[in-house]
């Protein structure tokens, strides 16, 4: 009887757990007006929930149906198909005892340590970044709140359906106590992120890499509005340092995403160079760009031509600003 009480209230108790960690993130202020230093840190512990729901929706700890699955198996015993009618995890393999206490004591401490800061802001006065912002750093924070945006539609949606309120918010000031906070939530995060159960870890950890991938995509596609090539550097510059230090998994996954050097040309034409000619062929993506490429298409370049002099002679395609080929 102490047995299926556990197993209704396991099921029901890691849910709503997950919804209070992923909710108190929500509380962290991130206006622009407390300027771009301040906006890179709250892009970071918005990078930390990301994570956090991509270990919960491996886990299928997401689902909100009106049966919702029970993690709880104390004995560790497989799942009968009785278990299986009432809303056992697709994936199988239900957390045992140790794994279930230690899954409710991680979630609960993620949302704990959120909370705590909120001591910490309030000695600390909101102040507002003073002077006049020049347009560069204005196009910076422009750019890191719609960063932020994104990042967070890729967390909530997984949360189907939560309603998360903006009524209480709150700035951390200090940066040091904001580092601090960073480096619990990801410590407490890494703990987690070990709790699969043995029998579907490695379908679990697929899942939780193939949602990487998901989300690099996401976050280096462009946004739909021709942006100047250097912002596309920028972006990828912020995405770099915003993610270091919180989650590897997305920093390598975003390198992989952005197009590579990997178009297939051919080039059969003849080429005669005279005293200073400097040549270049190939495909050329600058560091950041994120836009539109053929990357993949094989590409052929014939013809002959001949240069003297200092003339520079380029074949094949280039993306993004300045290159290493100008001087």
């Amino acid at each position: 009887m102490a047995e299926a009480a556990g197993l209704a209230f396991g099921g029901v108790g890691l849910v709503a757990l997950l919804d209070t960690a992923m909710s108190t993130f929500d509380k962290i202020d991130a206006a622009k007006s407390y300027g771009k230093d301040y906006q890179k840190l709250a892009l970071k512990a918005y990078f930390l929930r990301l994570r956090l729901s991509r270990w919960a929706e491996a886990l299928q700890l997401v689902d909100k149906a009106a049966d919702e699955p029970c993690y709880y198996n104390p004995a560790g015993v497989p799942l009968d198909d009785q278990s299986k009618q009432v809303g056992a995890p697709a994936t199988g393999g239900p957390l045992n005892e140790t794994e279930y206490d230690n899954v409710r004591q991680l979630l609960g401490q993620i949302g704990s340590d959120i909370e705590r800061t909120k001591r910490y802001a309030e000695r600390y006065d909101q102040i507002k970044t003073g002077g006049q912002v020049t347009t560069q750093d204005q196009r910076e924070l422009d750019m890191i709140d719609k960063l932020i945006s994104k990042v967070n539609s890729l967390a909530l949606k997984r949360q189907k359906g939560t309603s998360i309120s903006r009524k209480a918010l709150w700035a951390v000031r200090d940066g040091g106590k904001f580092r601090n906070l960073l480096e619990q939530i990801d410590e407490s995060l890494t703990d987690l992120e070990k709790i699969f159960p043995d029998a579907t870890k490695a379908k679990q950890r697929q899942v939780r890499d193939e949602l990487v991938k998901t989300d690099a995509e996401e976050l280096v596609r462009p946004s739909g509005i021709e942006e100047p090539a250097d912002d596309g550097q920028a972006t990828m510059a912020v995405l770099a340092e915003a993610t270091t230090g919180v989650d590897a998994l997305l920093q390598e996954a975003i390198k992989k995403a952005v197009p590579g050097d990997d178009l297939k040309n051919r080039f059969e034409s003849e080429v005669v160079m005279i005293e200073n000619v400097r040549l270049s062929q190939g495909l050329e993506v600058m560091s950041g760009y994120v836009g539109p490429t053929n990357v993949g298409r094989t590409s052929v370049f014939s013809g002959s031509m001949k240069g003297s002099g200092n003339a520079r002679i380029f074949q094949g395609e280039y993306y993004g600003s300045k290159r290493v080929f100008d001087d």
